[in-house]
């Protein structure tokens, strides 16, 4: 292959990574300045002298939520190829800066992919797949529980009508192959992964979930809000499933959440300002700054350092 084409492809490469750490930079940006009535709020809480605490206490928090995401992702990755809680944290966190970037999160899979050897990067695809939709159902479980807890039955009979629909489709729709894909190959490759490591990924699921959601609640009664915990819990529920099903750049799944956040919360007489704040904080801390900090491992890679391939 000519010099040429090599030395064109690694400076495209290099201008694409250098474009994903800018864009990563800007959507916290944009997060923060299209947010100005809930930022406004932020400033003038964190201005009490116990925010400090606060916000070293949901810092904590986060890191024990990523912490668990790392050991969901070493823990199935480890059947494809054994890693590190390390090498985990470097595929886990560089995949995060491409996640925010598109939409239902895709660029994590081809992120993840790229630090595997070509004939392996099919089964990180699946595993990934996987990974998420243990999350994915947890999440679901959850916000059904909490639209029981509310007595939503309206938005229940429409999960329930939904997941029969989808059902129905996985029927007739399972046979279909796209690049030699299908749901049916999907589906029994996974029956096929350990029944241990199935297990477990869907138990640090619901470790994790219920880190970041009692997160959402601690930011919450710190300002103030006495709203039962079973009702609080069951619109933090609510908020997740309705930002989680509808397949979204992370650009504008706060705003989503925000969104929900607002109109759920509205019913206790909970200040929109004060809705809107804690949502932006969460933003912040679970998406945003790992965002930024998946630039840092993209950049290393600027630097010279190759990837090493499992």
């Amino acid at each position: 292959m000519p010099m040429h084409y090599n030395k064109a492809k690694q400076y495209l490469i290099v201008l694409l990574k250098v474009t994903i750490i800018f864009a990563a930079f800007w959507v916290v940006y944009h997060h923060i300045s299209t947010e100005p009535e809930g930022f406004t709020y932020l400033l003038n809480a964190l201005n009490q002298a116990h925010m400090g605490w606060l916000l070293l206490s949901i810092a904590l928090l986060s890191v024990i939520n990523w912490g668990l995401e790392i050991i969901k992702w070493q823990q199935l990755a480890t059947l494809l190829a054994p890693i590190s809680f390390v090498q985990a944290y470097v595929q886990t966190i560089g995949a995060q800066t491409l996640a925010v970037l598109t939409p239902g999160r895709l660029g994590e899979y081809g992120a993840k992919s790229l630090y595997y050897a070509k004939e392996k990067r099919a089964t990180v695809f699946e595993l990934t797949f996987y990974h998420n939709m243990h999350q994915l159902l947890i999440t679901c479980i959850a916000g059904l529980l909490g639209m029981l807890y509310l007595q939503m039955y309206q938005l229940v009979s429409m999960v329930i009508v939904g997941t029969i629909l989808v059902l129905l489709a996985f029927k007739f729709l399972k046979n279909i192959t796209i690049k030699n894909y299908s749901l049916a190959v999907l589906w029994q490759d996974y029956k096929q992964l350990p029944l241990a490591n199935r297990r477990l990924n869907l138990f640090v699921s619901l470790a994790r979930y219920l880190v970041f959601s009692h997160q959402f609640y601690v930011f919450l009664l710190a300002f103030g809000v006495a709203v039962p915990y079973g009702i609080c819990m069951s619109v933090i529920a609510v908020m997740y499933i309705t930002a989680s099903l509808l397949p979204v750049m992370a650009l504008f799944d706060v705003v989503l959440k925000a969104g929900a956040a607002v109109f759920l919360f509205s019913v206790y007489h909970i200040p929109a300002s004060l809705v809107l704040g804690v949502t932006l904080l969460m933003w912040i801390f679970n998406t945003g700054f790992p965002a930024l900090l998946g630039t840092f491992v993209i950049g290393k890679s600027l630097l010279g350092k190759p990837t090493k391939y499992l």
